[in-house]
């Protein structure tokens, strides 16, 4: 029997970025998006299908999204924060897991197609009231991490 699609979750991987200043490395998100067009976010993407078992799957999407989407590297441990679930404006859902990670190297740059902006943020100067409420909780999460 065919699979219900409306009850099929997309998965995704994303990656909040820090820097040695205290930094968190943002986008603007496309306005030709599907969902939270020319918001502010962190980098991430759908888990793409793969040829065959691939382990640490959704780490090894959120690196390549990361440097897909900015530019950027990062180091190679990363530490969970936490996952969510979301119904984009087209209906889907959608499932995430998210990774607090250390910047490497690269020159942050946006992506056409992706991101419109890229760039490095104080989380004392993002607005709660200026993201998406479950964006700005996974910021204040990543940021509570690094303090402890």
């Amino acid at each position: 029997m065919p699979a219900d699609d409306a009850k099929l979750h997309i998965v995704y991987s994303g990656g909040v970025v820090y820097n040695d200043k205290g930094e968190f490395l943002v986008i603007k998100r496309s306005p030709q998006e599907i969902h939270a067009a020319g918001q502010i976010a962190y980098p991430g993407g759908k888990v793409d299908h793969n040829d065959g078992t691939v382990n640490d799957i959704l780490e090894k999407n959120c690196r390549e999204e990361i440097r897909e989407e900015t530019g950027v590297e990062i180091e190679d441990r990363m530490q969970y924060i936490n996952s969510h679930s979301f119904v984009r404006e087209d209906g889907i859902y959608v499932v995430g897991a998210l990774f607090l990670c250390k910047y490497k190297s690269g020159d942050p740059r946006p992506e056409p197609g992706e991101s419109d902006e890229v760039f490095w943020m104080k989380f004392e100067d993002m607005k709660k009231d200026k993201m998406i409420p479950m964006v700005y909780k996974v910021f204040e999460l990543a940021y509570n991490k690094l303090k402890k």
